[in-house]
C-alpha cells in the first residue's frame, strides 16, 4: 500500500530528502512509502523493499543485525527509537547509517503506523574516526617528546590543550582551555612581554614565532619553557587559530646556567692563579729582604719593630695568595694519610681564639682511627674557613659545632661508591638566604660589609674539597643556622709519624746551590739569604741556562734549588728529571706556588718540594737537610 493522490504535496518534499523518509504499518510487514534517497543510500531499488519490507535486516551488516532487530522490536509500545549501525551495499561496501523511528497512534491511543528517517552519516563517522587517530597521534606524540600540544580558536577562544599540558605543566584539568587560561599560568614578569609578543606576531602576517618565557606551575615551581606558534590564516588572510607546541627546558636551562658559570670560574681562577704566581714572588722578595734587614749590624731597635710589622703584613698578604691559588685549584698539593680526628683536635685551640668567648664551640668526633689522602694544611685551612664563616654568621654569639662521621655513598652528591669521612660544621647564626645559597661558593661574593670580608673564604673551601676529590653539601634555614658537610674519600694506608721540623743551619763549608729562578727579584733575594748563610750560589734565569750552567759547575753542585713553573719549553719538574739523569744522589728542591698546567712529582728521595712564597727560616731549613742528609729530601 503506498501513499494515495491526496498526499502529492507530502510526495514532493519526502522525494526531494536527501534522507531516506519511510511510513509503515505498526508491525512493519507493510511499508507506505519509502522516499527515493532509498535507492541511491542503500544501493537497492525501492519496488523491491516494497515488495519484501523484511529485506531491509538482510542489508544490515551481520556484526549489527541483532542489535538492530532487537531496537526494532521496541517500536509497538510506543517509545522511540535511534541507532547506528551499518549497512552493506550490493558492491560490497559498508555504509554507516543513523536511523530514527517512532509510533504514531489513533484516536484510541493504540499504535497507528510508524515512521522514520535514515541518513548516511559514513562521512561523519570517518571524520569522527580521522580526529579520534589524529588526536591520538598528538598524545603519542606528545608523550614521546614530553612537549604539549595545543589549538587556539581565535575566532571562539577555545582552546585544547594535550595531555602533556596537564601532566608536565601542571594544568587543572577542571580549568577550561582558553588564552586567558593560559596566561594566568606565564610568570608575571613576563606575562606582558608575552602579549606584546602575540600582539605583534599576529598584526605582523608572519606565519610563525619561536621564544622562551617561564611558567608557573600550581604548586608555585617556575618552569622554563620554549614554544612554537604557527599561525592559520582563512581565505581572506585573517588570522584565526593558532597551534604549536610547548617544551619544559627547565632541565635544559640549568645545565646551560651551570656550564657557564663552570666557565666563569675556570676563566677567574686562571686570572686568580696568574695573578697569585706574581704576587708570591713579591711576597717572597719583601719577606726574604725583611729578613736579611733584620741581621745588619746596627739597626736600630725601633726599625727592627717596623720590620716586624711588615713581615706579619707579608705573612697576611701569604694567606690571601694560597686562598687565591686553593679557589683556583693551582695551589700544589702534597697529599698524605691524615687522621681527621686528630686534624680536628690540633686546631681546635686555634679555633676557640678566633671565634671569641661568645661562642660556644664543641668537637664531637665520630671518625675514629679514619684517615684521608689528603694535604694536611688544607684540610686546616677548609676548617678554619668554615669556622670564620660560621663565627661571622653569630654576630651575638651562638654555638659552633664540629663533627666527624664516616658515611657511604653511592651515587648520592655525584661520588663514586665507596666509604667517605663527612666532616659537619654547624653553627646557630643568621642563615642564608635561598636566593643566594647557590652563589655562596662564588669568588668575591659576600654579603659582608665592605672591608669586613673579600668574599674568597668560602671559594677557597670549595676549591680545596674539590682538588680533594670531594663533596661540600650545605643546608640552612634564616635565623635557625647552617651546616656545611664535607665528604672526603677515606684510605687505608697507615698514617705515618710526624718528624720533628729541621733547625736552619749554617753552610760554612761554601757548598754550591745551583739557584734557578726566572724573576731576577726574587732570585736576588734568595741568592742574597743563601749567601749570607754560607753557600756559594751559580744561577741560572731558565731551564736551558741551568743545563748548561750545570755542566760547567757539575763537581762543585751539591744542591739545586729551582722554580716549577718557568717560562720557556722547561720547566722545574723537567729540568730535575735530567739533572738526576746525569746524578743519581744530586738534590733538587722544587719551589711551588702555582702549578698550572705543570706536573708535579711525588715526594721522592731526590726531590723536595718547598711552597712559595719562601721565608728565610724554611728556605734554610730545607737546603740544609738537603746538603747534608744525602739520603732525605724533605717536603715543606
Amino acid at each position: 500500500m503506498t501513499l494515495g493522490d491526496r498526499d502529492v504535496g507530502f510526495r514532493l518534499i519526502a522525494d526531494a530528502l536527501s534522507e531516506v523518509f519511510w511510513i509503515s504499518d505498526r508491525d512493519m510487514t507493510e511499508l507506505r512509502y519509502v522516499s527515493p534517497a532509498y535507492e541511491r543510500v542503500w544501493g537497492r531499488r525501492v519496488e523491491d523493499f516494497y515488495r519484501d519490507p523484511s529485506s531491509f535486516l538482510e542489508a544490515v551488516h551481520p556484526d549489527d543485525r541483532e542489535r538492530v532487530r532487537a531496537n526494532a522490536q521496541q517500536r509497538p509500545s510506543g517509545t522511540a527509537f535511534d541507532h547506528e549501525y551499518r549497512i552493506v551495499l550490493p558492491d560490497g561496501a559498508v555504509r554507516w547509517i543513523w536511523g530514527r523511528g517512532f509510533p504514531v497512534l489513533d484516536a484510541t491511543g493504540e499504535v497507528s503506523h510508524l515512521v522514520g528517517v535514515a541518513q548516511d552519516i559514513t562521512e561523519r563517522k570517518r571524520d569522527a574516526e580521522e580526529r579520534a587517530t589524529l588526536d591520538e597521534r598528538y598524545r603519542i606524540v606528545s608523550q614521546a617528546t614530553n612537549e604539549g600540544l595545543w589549538d587556539w580558536d581565535m575566532t571562539t577562544d577555545r582552546a585544547w590543550w594535550s595531555e602533556a599540558y596537564y601532566s608536565v605543566f601542571g594544568y587543572d584539568r577542571a580549568a577550561m582551555p582558553s588564552f586567558a587560561a593560559w596566561l594566568e599560568r606565564v610568570h608575571p614578569e613576563d606575562r606582558d612581554a608575552m602579549v606584546g609578543t602575540l600582539k605583534g606576531l599576529l598584526s605582523s602576517g608572519a606565519d610563525h614565532w619561536e621564544g622562551e618565557y617561564r611558567l608557573l606551575r600550581p604548586d608555585g615551581a617556575v618552569v622554563d619553557v620554549f614554544q612554537r606558534a604557527f599561525v592559520l590564516f582563512d581565505e581572506r588572510g585573517k588570522a584565526v587559530r593558532l597551534v604549536g607546541t610547548l617544551r619544559d627546558i627547565t632541565a635544559r636551562r640549568r645545565l646551560e646556567d651551570q656550564l657557564r658559570h663552570a666557565q666563569k670560574m675556570d676563566a677567574i681562577g686562571r686570572l686568580a692563579g696568574g695573578v697569585a704566581h706574581d704576587f708570591n714572588n713579591i711576597v717572597q722578595t719583601a719577606m726574604l729582604e725583611l729578613a736579611l734587614l733584620q741581621q745588619v749590624p746596627g739597626v736600630p731597635v725601633a726599625a727592627l719593630g717596623h720590620v716586624r710589622e711588615l713581615r706579619a703584613a707579608m705573612e697576611r698578604a701569604s694567606s690571601l695568595a694560597r686562598q687565591m691559588l686553593v679557589f683556583s685549584r693551582r695551589q700544589p698539593m702534597h697529599l698524605r694519610p691524615v687522621a681527621l680526628d686528630e686534624t680536628i683536635h690540633a686546631v681546635t685551640n686555634m679555633i676557640g681564639r678566633i671565634v671569641g668567648e661568645d661562642v660556644v664551640v664543641e668537637v664531637a668526633p665520630g671518625a675514629l682511627e679514619v684517615a684521608v689522602m689528603a694535604d694536611p694544611s688544607m684540610i686546616d685551612q677548609l676548617i678554619m674557613n668554615l669556622a670564620v664563616n660560621a663565627r661571622d654568621a653569630m654576630p651575638r654569639g651562638g654555638t659552633l659545632r664540629i663533627e666527624t662521621s664516616v658515611a657511604t655513598h653511592g651515587e648520592m652528591f655525584g661520588l663514586p661508591a665507596g666509604e667517605y669521612a663527612c666532616i659537619s660544621v654547624r653553627d646557630t647564626g643568621v642563615g642564608i638566604a635561598a636566593d643566594i645559597r647557590d652563589r655562596i661558593f662564588e669568588p668575591f661574593f659576600t654579603t659582608k660589609e665592605t672591608g669586613k670580608g673579600t668574599g674568597l673564604g668560602l671559594a677557597m673551601v670549595h676549591g680545596i674539597v674539590e682538588q680533594h676529590r670531594g663533596r661540600i653539601e650545605v643546608e640552612s634555614e634564616v635565623e635557625r643556622g647552617t651546616t656545611f658537610r664535607t665528604y672526603l674519600p677515606t684510605t687505608i694506608t697507615p698514617v705515618p709519624t710526624r718528624a720533628a721540623a729541621p733547625v736552619p743551619r749554617s753552610a760554612r763549608d761554601g757548598s754550591t746551590i745551583l739557584l734557578v729562578e726566572d724573576d731576577a727579584h726574587v732570585r736576588r733575594a734568595v741568592r742574597a739569604t743563601l749567601e749570607q748563610a754560607g753557600y756559594r750560589v751559580v744561577e741560572a734565569d731558565c731551564g736551558s741556562a741551568a743545563i748548561a750552567t750545570y755542566e760547567q759547575e757539575a763537581h762543585r753542585i751539591g744542591a739545586v734549588l729551582t722554580d716549577l713553573v718557568m717560562p720557556g719549553n722547561m720547566n722545574g719538574h723537567e729540568l730535575a728529571v735530567q739533572l738526576v739523569a746525569r746524578k743519581k744522589d744530586l738534590k733538587v728542591i722544587l719551589a711551588t706556588g702555582y702549578s698550572h698546567g705543570v706536573e708535579v712529582p711525588e715526594r721522592g728521595p731526590h726531590v723536595a718540594l718547598l711552597r712559595k712564597p719562601i721565608d728565610a727560616h724554611r728556605l734554610l731549613s730545607v737546603i740544609g737537610d738537603c746538603v747534608r742528609r744525602p739520603d732525605a729530601a724533605p717536603t715543606r
